[in-house]
């Protein structure tokens, strides 16, 4: 099972907009929101908060706000740069959120969806792009290399749970690593387009196309995250029922 998911940081209306005509992708996405994109509303994809949590005291209202301000509900949540504690996930769970998708478990097999202690579920990342590129460098030891295609045909060999994590800005900007990306982000953060500035080479791009292109042919297509939980909460409580018996 794939899920694909954005977080829309450095992104502007227009060339938001302008991933989605450009970047197609089968299925159903899962879009984390940092401001109202009015466009999304009038597509099929889930869409949810991507907070950036202040102080513990802020935490509710702050992701109050950003719910009113985007028009949603509270179902499921990303915060930014995926910050998570104990505390806040009790507090997400006031709120009434049902599930959460911090977690980083990349590359690994046989991932599942996991019930937290305070009732919300977790819902794991497989593949981030920003810590594919950047894994090298904070992990020298273990030799990884970033953007092997190997995470996109281990995706497609079983039914797994696969939480991909893409950000449009690496995406456009076609990011190969950390360097690139820093070199240019005081330029995104002036409201530069990462089109303009997009790497010609083997970058994130690429291997999003790859994916999508694999789940093409491969006949599957992207489930929103909500469906994840649902089908998790749908398999609990078919087992508890099977234990009542």
């Amino acid at each position: 099972m794939i899920a694909l998911t954005f977080d829309t940081d450095w992104m502007g209306q227009d060339d938001l907009r302008r991933f989605f005509d450009e970047y197609p992708f089968p299925g159903t996405g899962t879009i984390f929101l940092h401001q109202p994109y009015r466009f999304l509303e009038s597509t099929p994809h889930e869409r949810c908060p991507h907070p950036s949590p202040a102080s513990p005291d802020e935490w509710k209202p702050s992701i109050r706000r950003l719910l009113d301000d985007l028009g949603l509900e509270p179902t499921g949540v990303r915060t930014h740069s995926a910050i998570h504690s104990h505390r806040l996930e009790m507090a997400l769970y006031e709120l009434g959120f049902k599930y959460t998708s911090n977690t980083s478990r990349l590359f690994e097999r046989h991932i599942r969806p996991v019930r937290l202690a305070w009732g919300l579920w977790e819902l794991p990342i497989y593949y981030m792009d920003n810590l594919d590129l950047t894994m090298e460098e904070y992990w020298k030891e273990a030799g990884h290399k970033p953007l092997s295609p190997e995470v996109v045909r281990q995706a497609l060999r079983d039914d797994a749970l696969y939480v991909f994590d893409f950000h449009p800005v690496h995406v456009t900007l076609n990011t190969p690593n950390l360097r690139y990306y820093l070199a240019h982000h005081a330029e995104l953060k002036s409201g530069a387009s990462p089109f303009q500035l997009q790497y010609r080479g083997r970058g994130v791009g690429t291997l999003f196309r790859e994916l999508c292109a694999a789940m093409e042919a491969a006949g599957v297509g992207s489930v929103a995250l909500k469906q994840v939980w649902q089908s998790a909460t749908d398999q609990q409580a078919s087992l508890q029922a099977g234990v009542k018996r």
